[in-house]
C-alpha cells in the first residue's frame, strides 16, 4: 500500500463526529475550506448533478477521498458531513456528493435501472475527484474511497467494476478504480429491508451483481480494502428460522453459507450484520485482497466515537499528539 493511500485510510477510520464547519478548524486539526456545488455532470436535460469540496488550506498535493453517504436523501447526508470534514480537518482533500437517494421500487425493473443511475453517477464522482483533485490541492495518484451504509455497496461495486459513466460526466479521468477502499456497515446479505426479497425473488442474478460485490470479487483489482463496523445492536439480526431461506434466496449455490458455518456464525443460530461484515473481510482475504476489519468501539451505524486516528503509516499532519493517540489505540487504553 502506498504511504499516502495507508495514512488515508488511517484518517477515514479516525475521522470523529464533529461539525468542522467551512473556513474553520478543530481544536488539533488544519484549517479547511468548503466548496459548494460543484458540478460534476449534466443531464441533457439539464439537471445539474453537485458535491461539495472539503479541502485543507494549507498547500498539497494531499491525498484525495470520495466519500459516499447512505441511502435516505438528506438525513444520511448530514451524518456523512460532519465526518467528512474530520477528514479534510486531518490532512485531505474530500469529494462529497449528493446521490438521489431514494425507496427502491418493488418492481425489479425499475428498480434495477434505479441501482444503474445511481451507480454511474457515483462513478462519474469518483473519476470527477481524481481529474480536479489538483484544482483544490489533491493528489490524482491517491484517491481513496470510502461509503457507508447504502453508499457502500455502490463504492464497492465502483472500486470492482470500474463501470462506464454518461458521456455528460464532466470528468477526464478514464478510471473510478481508487488506491484504496473503506466501506462502513454495507448490508452485504441484502437483508435489511423487505424489499430485497421480493427484488431478489423476481430476479435474484441482476440484483445481486448490481448491488453487491460478491460476483466481483474473483475478477476485481486487488486494492486494499477497510471493513468497519460498530456492532450495532440494532441492525438487523437474523433468527434461525429465516436464516436457510435467506440465504437459499441469495446463495444458491451456497458457497456463503459454508464460510459462515466454517466461521461458526452461525453456532447461536442467528445471523448479525457483524458476521456478515466478518464474512466479506474473509472472503477478501481468502482471495488475495489486502484486507482488514476494524471494530468500532462506542460506535454505531450513525456516530463514530473514535478521536484518535489509528494509524498504519505515518500521518500527512504527523504529531507528538497524533503518537500519543496512536499508542493509546494499540494498547487499548494503557
Amino acid at each position: 500500500m502506498h504511504t499516502k493511500s495507508a495514512a488515508l485510510a488511517a484518517i477515514l477510520l479516525g475521522a470523529a463526529l464533529a461539525t468542522t464547519p467551512a473556513m474553520a478548524s478543530s481544536d488539533d486539526g488544519l484549517r479547511i475550506e468548503t466548496t459548494t456545488s460543484v458540478p460534476y455532470l449534466v443531464d441533457p436535460d439539464g439537471t445539474t448533478y453537485a458535491l461539495s469540496v472539503h479541502a485543507p488550506t494549507d498547500p498539497g498535493p494531499w491525498p484525495t477521498a470520495v466519500m459516499i453517504h447512505g441511502g435516505g436523501g438528506a438525513p444520511a447526508a448530514a451524518i456523512l458531513d460532519p465526518w467528512a470534514e474530520a477528514v479534510a480537518a486531518e490532512g485531505a482533500v474530500v469529494f462529497v456528493p449528493r446521490w438521489a437517494s431514494h425507496d427502491l421500487s418493488p418492481d425489479v425493473a425499475e428498480a434495477s435501472a434505479a441501482l444503474a443511475d445511481f451507480t454511474t453517477q457515483l462513478a462519474c464522482v469518483v473519476r470527477f475527484a481524481r481529474s480536479e483533485a489538483e484544482r483544490f490541492g489533491g493528489d490524482p495518484a491517491e484517491v481513496a474511497l470510502f461509503g457507508h451504509s447504502a453508499g457502500a455497496h455502490f463504492a464497492s461495486v465502483i472500486a470492482l467494476t470500474d463501470p462506464a459513466v454518461s458521456p455528460d460526466c464532466l470528468a477526464d479521468a478514464d478510471s473510478a478504480i481508487p488506491e484504496n477502499l473503506v466501506l462502513f456497515e454495507g448490508d452485504w446479505l441484502l437483508m435489511g429491508h423487505p424489499v430485497w426479497d421480493s427484488l431478489l425473488t423476481q430476479d435474484r442474478s441482476s440484483v445481486w451483481e448490481a448491488q453487491t460485490p460478491w460476483p466481483h470479487l474473483a475478477d476485481g483489482p486487488r486494492l486494499p480494502v477497510t471493513i468497519l463496523d460498530s456492532n450495532d445492536p440494532s441492525l438487523a439480526i437474523q433468527p434461525q428460522e429465516r436464516i436457510d431461506e435467506s440465504l437459499a434466496l441469495r446463495d444458491p449455490g451456497g458457497s456463503l453459507r459454508e464460510a459462515l458455518d466454517r466461521a461458526g456464525a452461525l453456532a447461536d443460530e442467528r445471523l448479525t450484520e457483524t458476521e456478515a461484515q466478518h464474512l466479506l473481510a474473509d472472503e477478501l482475504a481468502t482471495l488475495g485482497y489486502p484486507a482488514s476489519f476494524i471494530d468500532l468501539p462506542d460506535s454505531d451505524h450513525e456516530r463514530l466515537s473514535e478521536t484518535c486516528l489509528l494509524y498504519t503509516s505515518p500521518s500527512p499532519r504527523d504529531s507528538t499528539l497524533d503518537l500519543v493517540c496512536r499508542l493509546l489505540l494499540e494498547n487499548r487504553g494503557g
